[in-house]
């Protein structure tokens, strides 16, 4: 799955036909009548494109992991146009203390760790990786990656080919003032896991994702929690 395993590691016209069925347009909630406009597919394709064409983008999360790899990390990420990323990251990683800084300009790339800092080369497609890896994956991977000192998954290039979602559908599942975005985790063309990306209603972007993926026959669940997540042209 990457370059470090887990273990350390899509007639006639007749009225009362038309009333009946208007009538029950009416009696339907909201959200329905509106996944009904949109599909499921559309709207996760469409959040992908914001991120895209966005200048900027920021958020915070709080991320929980159980199974092979357990932790409890928060992070802070940000990412603009002129190839600038950071990511700080700290918390527990299998119950020892973590605390991790990534920073690149484009130019230069550190890593802080252990109160030591390490010069790389930045990855080309840094922000492309941090960017589509949140949605397709999610944070937690890369936070891994950063934790043992390497750089997001494939910075170099080609994360949209290492990783993808396939059978995007509205959950089934409610949450007051959130729309559920159920899909499976496609790595390297095959069906890795599932996850529920859950969007708040009123700022349409994602508030929370709940996640199973199996590497190497280990399960690792994630539940990653976002705050101030902020696109900006």
């Amino acid at each position: 799955m990457s370059s470090m395993q887990y273990e350390i590691k899509r007639g006639r016209f007749r009225a009362p036909l038309w009333l009946a069925s208007f009538a029950a347009m009416l009696s339907m909630p909201f959200a329905v009548v509106s996944h009904a406009a949109e599909s499921a597919e559309q709207r996760y394709r469409d959040l992908e494109a914001l991120l895209m064409r966005a200048g900027r983008f920021d958020v915070k999360a709080h991320i929980v992991s159980a199974g092979a790899v357990a932790s409890d990390l928060t992070a802070d990420v940000g990412v603009a146009n002129a190839g600038i990323v950071v990511i700080r990251m700290k918390g527990t990683m299998q119950g020892k203390p973590d605390h991790a800084v990534l920073r690149t300009d484009g130019v230069v790339t550190m890593i802080g760790k252990d109160g030591k800092e390490t010069r790389l080369q930045p990855g080309k497609s840094m922000r492309q990786s941090v960017q589509f890896g949140l949605v397709r994956v999610g944070l937690w991977h890369n936070l891994l990656l950063l934790s043992h000192g390497e750089q997001p998954e494939h910075n170099q290039g080609g994360i949209l080919q290492w990783a993808d979602v396939a059978n995007v559908r509205y959950t089934d599942q409610t949450k007051k003032g959130m729309t559920g975005l159920s899909f499976d985790v496609i790595i390297e063309g095959s069906r890795a896991g599932h996850a529920t990306l859950w969007l708040d209603d009123a700022s349409k972007m994602p508030i929370r994702r709940e996640q199973s993926i199996t590497v190497d026959g280990k399960t690792i669940k994630t539940v990653e929690e976002y705050s101030n997540f902020v696109p900006t042209s």
